[in-house]
């Protein structure tokens, strides 16, 4: 928490990852987006837990949430604060676009992948208009962006 709070007052867009379990977290990821949102993160990305048959919650018999359940969280949840729902399972080293996966063709990575203060700030302005235009927003948080 203290995390999102210091990379919020530097103007460091956050946005929260949450993998969504039924028995561990499916009454508690509400909770989680009031207080992500109290620390100016700016978007809760709740996706479904994927059960690998080694994993430590398949051995324990958890569970994968349901279409219904997911879409009951992320509804209750999107009156907070903007959720993302696009979210498919990932790499950590993925690169592109959903779909367009350009980490195997490094031709078509920036060499400079830096941002001075004014790009990181015009980029993050950019974001969020983008997000205002494309996003189906609660009229409870479209101030948020403003």
């Amino acid at each position: 928490m203290e995390g999102i709070q210091l990379a919020s007052a530097y103007g460091i867009l956050c946005k929260i990852n949450s993998v969504y379990i039924p028995e561990v977290n499916g009454n508690h990821l509400q909770e989680v987006s009031k207080a992500v949102r109290k620390l100016d993160a700016f978007s809760h990305n709740i996706m479904p837990l994927i059960l690998s048959p080694s994993s430590q919650y398949y051995k324990e018999g958890y569970r994968t949430p349901t279409p219904a359940e997911i879409n009951k969280i992320q509804e209750a949840s999107s009156r907070i604060m903007p959720v993302m729902r696009h979210c498919r399972q990932c790499r950590a080293d993925a690169v592109g676009l959903l779909g367009s996966d350009w980490s195997q063709t490094p031709d078509m990575l920036p060499m400079e992948g830096k941002f001075n203060d004014k790009q990181r700030s015009e980029f993050q302005d950019k974001l969020i208009r983008e997000m205002e235009n494309t996003s189906k927003l609660n009229d409870d948080y479209t101030d948020y962006f403003s």
